[in-house]
């Protein structure tokens, strides 16, 4: 059983962005939850293509049926999980006809999904978390991959905590901001690409291959010296929420072809462990600032310097100040290479060359730190300009 390539999972998230703005992150995020069996939450506006990045995950799981509802204070539980069975209650059996509702769904959609009743909240944490559904007297096991959720705000009723915490990503979508606003408006209409799907061996493969992959030292220490952070805020993650989190980094890092968790994995600590906008803020913020010590410097000698990516030999190189013998290797990269992988490489560069730390301002995405700023953020491709800028 052969894990997919590394570059696989780069067309699969191009698949989900594909005519989306600023929606990267988001979908990179969706589509690895979905991947570890986790549960996203998409929390922003109406009309930000919460429901778009939904359904464009489900035509990445090939043979996964497919649920959709959005959620209001009168909603039913027939209407999430099925009618009743008029002969099972002629024989005095309360038991639901589940087929095509969310019992049987691979990826479901569930909008507006703090606003739902307290009867189908109580039968959704039982599926979202066991994946099983109580059907009558029975016990009814799910095919569910990953629900994604998605919410206007955050829930302000105590009540909806347990809930909310079930969602193991809780993920901002916002509008497109002003910079992006005209290619918003130029945008044209497209038909999204549904053309490549994992099917069930692939996606087994991956659920195995993340299992042999190894929590290094370094990602050990960032989560202990993290948890100490948080304590220290009087906040802290629960161990079944920490247990998650190492498998969603497996994950991350079985499907980008790592044998082995390393410490830049934390990028993902503001969407696991941030409750609110201003908590995931503290939490970037501990990541660049604390846990990779990469903070603002003056360092003229940078000047300006754009350089271009190319391949030789099979390797990414990254050229500096055009020195030639001074290049980053990545892997694979005939069509393009995850922006963490750039981090990775140039983490690398900057202790093979002893400069100094640092970390310039206005990098690309979430995590993506040291000297380079991603021009077209989420994924390098070959050709793509990466700028070294002083800081102002």
């Amino acid at each position: 059983m052969t894990v997919p390539a590394p570059l696989r999972f780069l067309s699969l998230q191009r698949q989900l962005e594909s005519g989306l703005l600023e929606r990267d992150t988001a979908a990179r995020l969706v589509l690895l939850a979905a991947l570890a069996g986790e549960h996203v939450l998409l929390i922003g506006p109406p009309g930000t293509a919460k429901s778009e990045l939904a359904r464009r995950l489900h035509h990445a799981f090939g043979g996964a049926r497919y649920f959709e509802r959005l959620l209001t204070r009168f909603s039913t539980p027939e209407e999430l999980f099925g009618p009743l069975s008029l002969v099972a209650l002629e024989n005095d059996r309360y038991e639901r006809l589940t087929d095509g509702f969310l019992p049987t769904a691979g990826i479901a959609f569930l909008d507006e999904v703090f606003k739902a009743n307290s009867a189908i909240l109580n039968a959704l944490l039982t599926l979202l978390n066991e994946r099983e559904f109580d059907n009558g007297s029975s016990r009814q096991p799910t095919p569910l991959i990953s629900v994604v959720g998605a919410s206007n705000e955050l829930p302000a009723d105590d009540a909806l905590l347990a809930f909310f915490d079930r969602f193991l990503l809780r993920v901002p979508v916002a509008p497109v901001a002003d910079a992006s606003f005209e290619a918003l408006l130029r945008l044209p209409a497209a038909v999204p690409d549904a053309s490549d799907s994992l099917d069930d061996t692939e996606r087994r493969a991956i659920t195995r291959a993340a299992s042999s992959v190894r929590l290094g030292d370094e990602a050990v220490a960032g989560c202990s010296a993290l948890r100490t952070w948080l304590a220290s805020r009087g906040q802290g993650l629960s161990d079944r929420r920490w247990r998650q989190w190492v498998g969603l980094m497996r994950t991350a890092a079985a499907t980008e072809g790592r044998a082995e968790v390393d410490g830049l994995d934390l990028w993902l600590a503001p969407y696991v462990a941030g409750a609110t906008s201003q908590e995931a803020e503290a939490l970037a913020l501990w990541f660049e600032a604390d846990w990779l010590q990469a903070v603002p410097l003056e360092l003229a000698w940078l000047g300006r310097a754009v350089e271009a990516f190319w391949t030789r030999g099979g390797e990414l190189l990254l050229v500096l100040d055009g020195e030639n013998d001074n290049h980053v290797h990545f892997v694979d990269p005939a069509s393009g290479v995850r922006d963490q992988e750039v981090m990775r490489g140039l983490v690398k560069y900057r202790e093979k060359t002893a400069l100094p730390d640092g970390l310039l301002p206005g990098y690309a995405t979430p995590g993506f730190a040291t000297y380079a700023e991603v021009v077209v953020p989420g994924t390098v491709r070959v050709g793509d300009s990466v700028e070294l800028m002083p800081v102002a």
